[in-house]
């Protein structure tokens, strides 16, 4: 499962998110493993707090986060869009493996 996530001005979520971050109180995450991330802006003191509510969320009902949370300024550098394809390729062969063990 991989999250895109944004962080609105007061470093909380957007309202958008606000009714799924509730519902996920009631969920079970164990055994998920899961990749977030997400634009976040400098300009705010709480840099990417949304992807950080996300992930203890996450964490708190027992999903394995197997990456850590990818923070890109809002309009990526070439680092951070190589930091993403990384991320991507990571997951993908992890996919791969676990894909061909099943077969």
């Amino acid at each position: 499962m991989y999250y895109l996530v944004l962080t609105p001005r007061g470093g909380g979520l957007h309202y958008e998110v606000e009714d799924y971050y509730a519902e996920m109180e009631e969920i079970q995450l164990k055994g998920l493993q899961a990749a977030l991330f997400g634009s976040c802006d400098f300009m705010y003191l709480k840099y990417g707090r949304a992807l950080d509510l996300i992930e203890g969320r996450f964490q708190k009902h027992g999903a394995q986060i197997v990456a850590a949370p990818l923070k890109v300024e809002i309009d990526p550098r070439e680092e951070e869009a190589r930091a993403a394809r990384k991320l991507v390729d990571a997951l993908l062969q992890k996919k791969k493996v676990k894909t061909s063990a099943i077969s």
